[in-house]
């Protein structure tokens, strides 16, 4: 068989989206094994041929389907890509700078009117991940890890970052209240970063 149009691997796409790969990121994954095969039938039309590797793969897909939420709840917490990326040092940076000169009295000052920031600004990602997951068929598991390792950093800095705050100097006080503060802009950061990497590599399927 030639080489498969645009409107044909949209077609196998959405087969696969209908079959439960609601996974982007995993649906290129067997998209790509997909095409592969029907390629290889060059005796058979399109839809014969679709149809043939569909019948054919059956197991390939059950297996990939199944292995889909054991791949989300196995996975571990993906620390090195908060506290690594650039990105978290530039927001970091930021908020120092700001807190710094905002006008405190005293630390307890500080203290008192920033904890909770780093928590105020992750409240809307929690929507945007909920509605992400129930609603999108193009989701992915990365932003899923991400939801869940930087709501694992935000309460551990609740639980036990705080209590330390209250016992250091003003300036590492800033320091650590800034740090928590970037965690929580990275949780919109890297939704939109490998949602958009995600895409990317599914562009790049419909124009090989």
């Amino acid at each position: 068989m030639k080489q498969l149009t645009t409107e044909q691997i949209q077609l196998i796409d959405q087969r696969l989206i209908d079959y439960g790969f609601g996974f982007i990121d995993v649906r290129v994954e067997v998209l790509d094994h997909i095409l592969c095969l029907i390629e290889t039938k060059e005796n058979l039309d399109f839809q014969q041929a679709v149809d043939l590797v569909f019948e054919e793969q059956k197991d390939y897909l059950k297996e990939q389907k199944r292995m889909t939420f054991s791949r989300i709840t196995g996975s571990k917490l993906h620390v090195k890509e908060v506290f690594l990326n650039p990105m978290f040092f530039i927001f970091w940076i930021t908020f120092f700078v700001l807190y710094s000169f905002l006008p405190f009295n005293s630390k307890e000052d500080l203290i008192k009117e920033t904890f909770m920031l780093p928590m105020s600004i992750s409240f809307l990602s929690f929507f945007m991940y909920g509605f992400h997951f129930f609603k999108s068929k193009n989701k992915s598991m990365q932003t899923i890890r991400v939801f869940f390792t930087i709501s694992t950093i935000l309460t551990c800095y609740l639980y036990f970052i705080i209590p330390l705050v209250k016992k250091l100097n003003n300036q590492w006080s800033v320091m650590l209240i800034s740090a928590a503060s970037a965690v929580g802009l990275m949780m919109y950061y890297l939704f939109f970063y490998y949602k958009n990497k995600n895409e990317k590599k599914f562009k790049s399927l419909l124009n090989s």
